[in-house]
């Protein structure tokens, strides 16, 4: 009931020849309303297994034609005449002179009908045109066997991203392999891949469970090429750092930076409350690095800076993708926590979704005490969470301050109940070519970065969230162009595979 892919026609003929014909039909059509004829064994090569696969000639007595939009339509007289009792349903299903809407989208290659997906399963990423089994088949090529269906999902600047669901544990073959297609994904699900009782896979249910998010990339480089002017005068005031100390690290970061990018990038001026940041930043620069000041009492003596750093671009894009998921999810029902909460980046954009069951957390008081739902607690993660049975747990760009990472993911695990999720929101330490996240440097200046390794990458969260036992592990990427600058993952905990 699915289209047939080139992989599986060439593992066919390599068992059993030139013996497989392929047709095409809706069951609104009395099923079939193409089918191939019979090919020799040259001619299967050729159609089959060097390109996707046709799926024919339309039979005798049916009429076909491709609307301006790719959708097939076909006529004859072996279509039905309507949907019992649904006189709406059989208004939408066929054009004013009789063609019936087939939902697919096809195109004619040489005399044969090739059939590229479903018309509401298409991929409008930017403008591309994308189909999901081109790219399967592009996936395919660089060596995926597991089990993998390709769908879109909704994206705020592209309108639509690639995303992917996979039936396997093994994250690391996916991520290698992914990166090595034509067709990177934005958002990958593992587990099962959701199917209709025939076996086709749902991708539009798939595709609405996963979110994506990307950064206007003009607008990141120019924050990169700020940053990479501060780092060329750290190096130019040829302090010698001592070891161990904030100083050391932000220096290293500088020469990174610098290595990184060798030649000059957008040399425009940054506007709003970063500039305002770096600005202070490297006017204080010499104290810095003599680690005579550090990050906290600048921000201090700087009233009201921390909230808006946390609050606009682009730390903003991390709340904004971790709470867009949450809402998709619908997982922010039951007993809800939130690590780190800080100034309410993340839980602000939750308020109309979340009820009194949902606690904010950080250390020391209350940041964003104007939050009328739930309640306010002092949590330490680097603790064993003083919460059991909670649904949902959930933290935006703080668990990377956790003193052992592994044990505070270990925590979180363990205060979940059965089916319960994990969500977190982290940058990436390298984005692109080895280049560092443009803030790395300016974040060095504070307790729990220099000293807590800052962000760690996408691949050793995961290998934290395998290792503490969570299952459906997933992760939506925070592009700005080239640069991936991190984004979400999540877990459940589940205690197998068992088909939902």
């Amino acid at each position: 009931a699915a289209p047939l892919t080139s992989d599986q026609a060439r593992r066919f003929y390599d068992l059993y020849g030139s013996r497989l014909v392929q047709g095409y039909g809706l069951s609104e059509a009395v099923n079939f309303s193409f089918m191939m004829p019979k090919l020799n064994d040259k001619e299967f090569i050729e159609e089959y297994i060097d390109n996707h696969p046709p799926v024919g000639l339309p039979l005798n007595h049916t009429t076909i034609k491709i609307a301006h939009d790719g959708e097939v339509l076909v006529r004859g007289c072996n279509l039905m005449t309507c949907y019992w009792k649904n006189n709406t349903a059989t208004d939408e299903a066929f054009t004013n002179d009789g063609f019936l809407k087939t939902g697919d989208l096809g195109v004619m290659r040489g005399a044969y009908m090739v059939v590229r997906g479903r018309k509401k399963e298409v991929i409008n990423r930017g403008g591309e045109t994308l189909y999901p089994k081109d790219i399967e088949e592009d996936w395919r090529r660089v060596g995926l066997t597991i089990p993998l269906a390709a769908l879109s999902v909704n994206n705020n600047i592209l309108s639509d991203e690639i995303g992917v669901y996979a039936e396997t544990e093994d994250y690391k073959e996916l991520m290698e392999l992914a990166a090595q297609s034509n067709f990177r994904p934005a958002a990958v699900q593992t587990g099962y891949i959701l199917k209709t009782s025939v076996g086709k896979p749902q991708r539009k249910r798939m595709g609405d469970f996963l979110v994506s998010r990307s950064i206007n990339s003009g607008a990141y480089i120019a924050l990169l090429g700020r940053c990479l002017r501060i780092a060329r005068a750290i190096i130019n005031t040829g302090s010698i750092p001592q070891p161990g100390t904030r100083s050391e690290y932000i220096t290293k970061q500088a020469f990174a930076l610098c290595k990184s990018l060798k030649d000059d990038l957008d040399d425009r001026d940054i506007e709003g409350i970063n500039a305002i940041a770096l600005d202070i930043f490297e006017s204080n620069i010499t104290k810095i690095l003599d680690n005579a000041l550090t990050g906290e009492s600048l921000m201090q003596s700087h009233k009201g800076l921390w909230r808006k750093l946390m609050n606009e671009f682009p730390m903003n894009q991390y709340a904004i993708l971790c709470a867009r998921f949450l809402i998709t999810r619908g997982i922010l029902e039951g007993n809800v926590l939130e690590l780190g909460s800080g100034v309410g980046n993340t839980c602000d954009l939750l308020l109309p979704y979340v009820s009194d069951n949902f606690t904010r957390s950080d250390l020391g008081g209350d940041l964003n005490a104007r939050f009328s739902k739930g309640r306010y607690m002092s949590i330490d993660f680097n603790k064993k969470l003083p919460l059991n049975a909670l649904d949902t747990i959930f933290a935006t760009n703080a668990i990377h301050c956790a003193s052992d990472k592994l044990a505070t993911v270990q925590y979180v695990f363990d205060s979940l109940k059965e089916e319960g999720s994990f969500v977190l929101a982290e940058g990436e330490p390298l984005t692109h070519a080895a280049i560092p996240w443009a803030l790395n440097m300016f974040y060095g200046m504070f307790e729990g970065w220099w000293n807590g390794t800052g962000f760690l990458s996408r691949k050793e969260w995961l290998e934290l969230f395998k290792k503490v036992g969570f299952k459906e592990i997933g992760w939506s990427v925070l592009r700005a162009g080239r640069h991936d600058l991190g984004g979400i993952l999540w877990g459940k905990k589940v205690g197998g595979y068992e088909r939902r």
